[in-house]
């Protein structure tokens, strides 16, 4: 083989130290940037002559001394990307694993928009187990006694950040109950409400698939009703309480993702509101064990209890 003579070595040793560029080999390259711009000169002030996506292969043919790469851009014209928006793999098993760390990192964006969309939308049904405390103790029943309170309700929270919401529920219940006192009266007790709460709610556990979600509410039971009527007795023979009165509801809800937007949940808490002290402003029928001497008296009703629920979820991503 014939020897290079010694001013050629020294002419092209002059090339690569005043051209760096000309020593880059070519090269696979994976563009990272969501949109990579690339642009007629190796200059963010140069015009773009083309992008390529998140994701795309391309081959390197140059490099720039201030941290330019020369590609071919699909349209066929070649063009300078920044090195900020590719990651270059001298081997395939590089390119294959910055190939797929960037499909796990895309995968995980997915995910992460998924789970903390900004707006959800439930709807479900629930029931109150309530204890009107002040009727049961002129009813002669227990203190304790708990009346069901079937229902439905529809809710609306806005994201705040990526485990806070803030929501506004609207639902109602009613119960209607038939009791007889030690007296051997028979009576006919109804509640009803229609709830409206703001609420915020706290996310303290968020799985792949699975979340637990803690929720704190207040707010007005509107409607707040409670109709009592001796039907053992005669006309006029019972008394109808109502007023909007405050509300306050604690939840603790399990959610199970059924597709990435659509989520089942089950909720279990306590509720709380009251009628204040209320004067019977008329006798009726059956009021003996409202009375206090010969005084009607008056009434009270608390109602509080445990809440339990079952609804659908549906999660809105970011237009």
């Amino acid at each position: 083989m014939k020897a290079t003579p010694l001013y050629g070595v020294i002419v092209r040793l002059l090339l690569l130290l005043s051209f760096p560029a000309l020593s880059f080999a070519a090269q696979n390259a994976l563009i990272t940037a969501e949109e990579a711009q690339i642009r007629e000169r190796p200059s963010f002030d140069s015009r773009p002559v083309g992008s390529q996506k998140s994701g795309d292969a391309v081959r390197i043919s140059t490099q720039s001394k201030d941290g330019w790469f020369k590609i071919k851009a699909p349209s066929g014209q070649y063009g300078w990307i920044w090195q900020g928006d590719l990651t270059v793999a001298s081997h395939s098993d590089e390119f294959r694993s910055a190939d797929l760390e960037l499909k796990e990192k895309a995968h995980q964006e997915r995910r992460r928009t998924m789970e903390e969309p900004w707006l959800f939308l439930s709807a479900g049904g629930w029931g109150y187990f309530l204890t009107a405390s002040g009727l049961s103790s002129k009813l002669g029943l227990s203190k304790n006694k708990l009346y069901f309170a079937p229902g439905g309700f529809g809710e609306a929270a806005v994201r705040l950040s990526d485990i806070v919401r803030i929501g506004l529920r609207v639902g109602g219940y009613s119960h209607t109950t038939s009791k007889i006192n030690a007296a051997g009266e028979q009576y006919s007790a109804s509640i009803s409400a229609t709830p409206v709460f703001a609420g915020l709610q706290l996310d303290v556990v968020q799985g792949k698939a699975f979340d637990v979600t803690l929720g704190a509410y207040a707010g007005l039971a509107l409607g707040n009703t409670l109709t009592v009527t001796a039907t053992s007795s005669t006309a006029p023979n019972g008394f109808t309480f109502k007023e909007d009165t405050f509300a306050a509801m604690g939840l603790v809800s399990a959610k199970y993702w059924v597709i990435h937007s659509l989520a089942v949940f089950a909720e279990i808490g306590g509720y709380y509101t009251r009628i204040p002290k209320k004067n019977f402003k008329e006798p009726f029928n059956g009021d003996l064990p409202f009375r206090n001497g010969t005084d009607l008296g008056s009434l009270q009703v608390t109602t509080m209890g445990p809440v339990i629920s079952l609804g659908l979820q549906l999660a809105l991503a970011p237009f």
